[in-house]
């Protein structure tokens, strides 16, 4: 990864979701503009993750698959973040060139509490995995969310639980999640 920018080659990044409104598809020249950037700063693109919330990657569907692909082309990987919460068919899932899902803290913070939603966490986890895809859950706050999300197969987990983010290297946060590993995520 970035020799001298003081992140050891092992460390992936993370952008997190944008405050605000996300526009993936053109005019927003995303696949061109990360391109630019990881060649600008030395970086390798297969070590970079984005996380796109689902709304932005519905909200014109044909343009986010085109865009998708282009990423995946450059080696990105890409998360869904905050999925179920907007209004995805499953049918585009299969068109999406997804490696990841996140699935939303509203249906974690419940997990232990609320049947409905341990169903459907264990649905999301289950599905992402048939998908040969990797899942996230965010918003862990408690041992007994994480030994739940555990038994259910999640891969990975985030949150309070694990500690809170911490500030370096000009503005990014360095977390650790449930997996172990460190990651970057750039504010």
């Amino acid at each position: 990864m970035g020799a001298g920018r003081g992140l050891p080659r092992d460390t992936d990044l993370a952008g997190g979701p944008a405050r605000g409104r996300q526009h993936i598809a053109p005019p927003f020249p995303l696949a061109r503009t990360i391109k630019e950037a990881t060649a600008r700063a030395g970086l390798r693109a297969d070590r970079l993750e984005i996380e796109l919330t689902e709304g932005a990657v519905m909200e014109d569907p044909a343009s986010a698959a085109e865009v998708l692909h282009r990423l995946k082309a450059l080696g990105v990987r890409v998360a869904i973040d905050d999925f179920g919460t907007g209004y995805s068919s499953l049918g585009y899932l299969k068109r999406f060139p997804i490696d990841r899902f996140k699935i939303d803290q509203s249906f974690i913070q419940e997990v232990t509490t609320d049947g409905d939603a341990a169903a459907i966490t264990t649905a999301v986890i289950a599905l992402a995995h048939s998908l040969k895809m990797k899942v996230t859950a965010e918003g862990v706050e408690t041992a007994d969310q994480f030994a739940a999300l555990k038994a259910q197969g999640c891969d990975e987990a985030q949150g309070y639980y694990f500690g809170e983010g911490r500030e370096t290297m000009g503005g990014a946060t360095w977390s650790r999640n449930a997996s172990g590993l460190v990651g970057a995520v750039a504010q």
